[in-house]
C-alpha cells in the first residue's frame, strides 16, 4: 500500500493560525547563507563590471566558468559528502595519482588513450571506495581516512613516477582540457553536466534527503532504513572519480602527467562548499549554495586581476566569507532548534463559526483537544480497578509476532537472557521493567537493529531472518523508537516518507526515480487529518517543533505505516496530559483495528489501562507474563515484580 492505513476516520483538523511574521523573519536571516551568497555574487559582479568593462563579457565569463570547472566538478560530490557528515580531504592527491597513473598508462606501458583515461578513473574510483568502506562500513573517522588518503595518494604517485612528468599525449587528447563543443570550453560543459545530475539527484531523488538524514541525525536515519553505510560509500566513490577527471583535466590542459597536479584543489573544494552554506558538521545545505560558492570564488579571482589588486586580497576575501559563513552557520542552527511551540498562535476564526467551535480547534502542543475528546474513551469504559477488561476486538487473537528463547550480550554484559513472548492481533502487549532490564535491547531485535546472540523472531509465524530497520518494516513491525528517530533538518512530510518515498507514475518516473511531493505532502496532510492532530505546516522543520510536537510527529508516522506490529518504546514520556490521552487513545483503537502493539512503558497507570497483558522484565529475564483482562493486577503488585519484591508465584 503506496499511503498512509485509515486507522483512524476523517476528522476536520483545526485551523490554528499562527503570527509567524517574526519567525519568518529569523528564518529568511537564517537562510541569507544560501542565497545572500548568490545576492553578493551578482553585486560583485556589478561592482567588477563598473570597474572594468570588458568583466561583463561572454568570453570573460566563458575563462570564469574555465576557471572555476575543475574545483565545480570535484565539489558536487565533496558537497554531499559533507552534508552526510563526511568530508574527502584526499581529493587532491588523487587528481595527482590519476594524472601520475595516466601518464605512466599511455607512455610507459603503451596502453591506447581510451584505455589510459579509463585506467587513471579507475584508479581514482578504486581509492573513493577505499575510503567510503573505512568510513562508511568501518565508521573509521572520515578526517583520519581521507588525510591518510592525502598522503598516501600522493606517495603512490611519487613511488610509480619517481617525480618524473610525462608529456606528449597528442592533440585528441588536448580537446579534454582545451577543446570547445559550440563555442563553450570542454571541462565547463563537463562542470555542467556532473551539476546537473548533481541537483537531480539531490533535490528529485531521495538521495538528497537521505544523505542530510545521514548528516543531521545518523541513528535516526538507519532506524527508518536509510542506506547509512552504502550511500556514503557510493558518494566516495563518485568523490574519487571527480578527483580523477579533474586530474585528468589539468593533464590535458597542460600536456603534462605530474604528481604535483590537484595540489590544494582539496582546500578550494572545502572553501567552495562551506562559503554555499553546507554545515561543517553535515546535515544542512543545498547544492545550489554550493554552485553560490563556486561562482564567487571564480569571479572574486577574476575580478581583481581585472581592476589589478594582488591575488592576496582575493585569499583575505575568501577567509572573511569563509568567518561570515559561519557566524550564519551558528544562527541558522539556533534558528532551526526554535520551537514552533513558543511562537505565539492565536485560533483563525472561520467564517460563521461559533465561540464555542472556535475554543475547539485550538490544541496544546501540537494535539486537538477535541479530537482528544472524541478519541478519549467514556468513563464508562475504563474498570474500577483501573485494569483493562476489554477482550480482543473480534477476529483477533492469531499471533502476530513471537519472541522464542533470545539472548543477546554485549562483550561482558548479558542484556537478554532466553527471553520469549508472544503477540496477538489487536492485542496490546506492555513490557516493563527497570532500567537496564533489557527492554531496548528487546525492541533492537525486533525492529531489526540488532541481531540476536541465539534464539529467534517470528513474524506471522515465519522467522525473521532479515537485518535492519527496512527489513523489520517490510516484514511488517512498525516501531516508535525512545529517541523518536526524527531528522530535526527534515520537514514534517519529509520524516513522515523517509526512507520509504513515493514516485512519480509513467515509465520515466518510476526509471529515474522521481520523487512525487505534492503526492506525498497530500497524503500526510489527510493523514494528520484523520488523526485529528495540530501540527505546524507539514513543511516546516522537525526541528522547529517542540519537544510534544516531535513526539507526536514519531507516533503518528508508526501508526500512519502500520502492517501487522506497532511498537512503542516509551511513547508517552516527552507529552503532556493531552497528548498523552491523544496517545493512549490511539494505542486503544490501534487494537480494534486488528494492530498488534508492544508497548514499552514506566508508566503502570498507563499499562492497566490499555494493556491486555503484560510481561515483566529484570536483569534481562522475563519474570513474569500476566493477563490483565480479570482485572485482579495492580500498579503495586507490578512494581512488587519489577524490583523483585514478589514473583508471579505470590499472585
Amino acid at each position: 500500500m503506496a499511503g498512509p492505513s485509515d486507522v483512524l476516520r476523517a476528522k476536520p483538523r483545526a485551523n490554528l493560525g499562527i503570527n509567524t511574521v517574526n519567525y519568518q523573519a529569523l528564518r529568511r536571516l537564517g537562510a541569507a547563507q544560501g542565497g545572500g551568497l548568490f545576492v553578493a555574487l551578482i553585486a560583485l559582479g556589478a561592482y567588477f563590471t563598473i570597474a572594468n568593462g570588458s568583466f561583463l563579457t561572454r568570453s570573460n565569463l566563458l575563462v570564469i566558468l574555465l576557471q572555476v570547472s575543475v574545483v565545480g566538478t570535484v565539489a558536487v560530490p565533496g558537497a554531499m559528502l559533507l552534508v552526510a557528515g563526511k568530508l574527502d580531504l584526499s581529493v587532491g592527491s588523487v587528481a595527482g595519482l590519476a594524472a601520475a597513473c595516466f601518464g605512466e598508462f599511455n607512455k610507459i606501458m603503451g596502453w591506447p588513450l581510451g584505455l589510459s583515461i579509463a585506467g587513471a578513473l579507475l584508479v581514482g574510483g578504486l581509492w573513493g571506495l577505499m575510503n567510503g568502506v573505512l568510513v562508511g562500513y568501518f565508521r573509521f573517522s572520515p578526517v583520519i581516512v581521507t588525510l591518510g588518503g592525502y598522503a598516501g595518494a600522493s606517495g603512490v604517485a611519487q613511488t610509480i613516477t619517481a617525480d618524473a612528468t610525462r608529456t606528449g599525449f597528442g592533440p585528441a587528447f588536448a580537446v579534454l582540457g582545451n577543446g570547445e563543443v559550440f563555442g563553450v570550453p570542454v571541462p565547463v560543459v563537463i562542470f555542467v553536466a556532473i551539476f546537473a545530475v548533481g541537483i537531480y539527484c539531490w533535490y528529485e531523488t531521495p538521495i538528497g534527503r537521505h544523505l542530510i538524514g545521514i548528516g543531521a541525525n545518523p541513528e535516526a536515519a538507519e532506524a527508518v532504513g536509510v542506506e547509512t553505510r552504502r550511500l556514503p560509500c557510493l558518494i566516495y566513490v563518485l568523490s574519487g572519480l571527480a578527483a580523477a577527471a579533474g586530474g585528468l583535466i589539468v593533464t590535458s590542459q597542460l600536456d603534462g602527467a605530474s604528481v604535483q597536479i590537484g595540489v590544494g584543489l582539496e582546500l578550494q573544494v572545502l572553501t567552495a562548499i562551506l562559503l554555499g552554506g553546507v554545515a561543517f558538521n553535515g546535515g544542512r545545505g543545498s547544492l545550489w549554495g554550493t554552485l553560490a560558492g563556486i561562482l564567487f570564488i571564480g569571479v572574486l579571482d577574476d575580478g581583481l586581476i581585472l581592476i589589478n589588486i594582488g591575488p592576496y586580497v582575493a585569499n583575505l576575501a575568501v577567509g572573511a566569507a569563509l568567518v561570515i559563513a559561519a557566524g550564519l552557520d551558528v544562527l541558522y542552527q539556533r534558528i532551526e532548534r526554535l520551537p514552533m511551540g513558543t511562537i505565539e498562535a492565536v485560533p483563525a476564526r472561520t467564517e460563521g463559526a461559533g465561540e464555542s467551535e472556535q475554543r475547539e480547534t485550538v490544541g496544546v502542543q501540537g494535539v486537538n483537544t477535541a479530537a482528544v475528546m472524541r478519541y478519549a474513551p467514556s468513563a464508562e469504559a475504563l474498570p474500577a480497578t483501573g485494569n483493562n477488561t476489554a477482550e480482543l476486538p473480534p477476529g483477533g487473537g492469531g499471533q502476530a509476532l513471537a519472541v522464542r528463547d533470545v539472548s543477546k550480550r554485549y562483550g561482558p554484559v548479558i542484556a537478554l537472557r532466553g527471553v520469549s513472548l508472544d503477540l496477538r492481533r489487536g492485542e496490546v502487549l506492555a513490557l516493563v521493567g527497570d532500567n537496564g532490564a533489557g527492554k531496548s535491547t528487546l525492541v533492537s531485535i525486533i525492529s531489526g537493529l540488532a541481531r540476536p546472540d541465539a534464539g529467534e523472531v517470528l513474524i506471522d509465524g515465519e522467522p525473521f531472518g532479515g537485518h535492519g530497520p527496512k527489513a523489520a518494516r517490510e516484514a511488517g513491525v512498525e516501531t516508535v523508537f525512545q529517541n523518536l528517530a526524527l531528522v530535526q533538518t527534515l520537514s514534517i512530510a519529509e520524516n513522515v516518507y523517509l526512507g520509504r518515498e513515493l514516485y512519480r507514475g509513467g515509465a520515466v518516473g518510476r526509471t529515474l526515480r522521481f520523487l512525487d511531493k505534492r503526492r506525498m505532502r497530500r497524503e500526510v496532510e489527510a493523514a494528520f487529518d484523520r488523526l485529528g492532530l495540530d501540527l505546524p505546516p507539514i513543511t516546516a522543520k522537525a526541528g522547529a517543533l517542540s519537544g510534544g510536537q516531535r513526539q507526536i510527529v514519531a507516533i503518528a508516522r508508526a501508526v500512519l505505516w502500520q502492517r501487522k506490529v506497532v511498537v512503542m518504546d516509551e511513547p508517552v514520556a516527552a507529552l503532556g496530559v493531552r497528548q498523552t490521552e491523544a496517545v493512549l487513545s490511539l494505542v486503544e483503537r490501534l487494537s480494534e483495528h486488528r494492530v498488534a502493539t508492544l508497548l514499552v512503558s514506566h508508566n503502570m497507570e498507563h499499562v492497566l489501562r490499555v494493556a491486555h497483558r503484560v510481561v515483566v522484565m529484570r536483569l534481562g529475564r522475563k519474570v513474569a507474563d500476566l493477563s490483565l483482562r480479570n482485572g485482579k493486577v495492580s500498579g503495586m503488585q507490578l512494581v512488587g515484580l519489577i524490583t523483585g519484591g514478589i514473583t508471579e508465584a505470590d499472585l
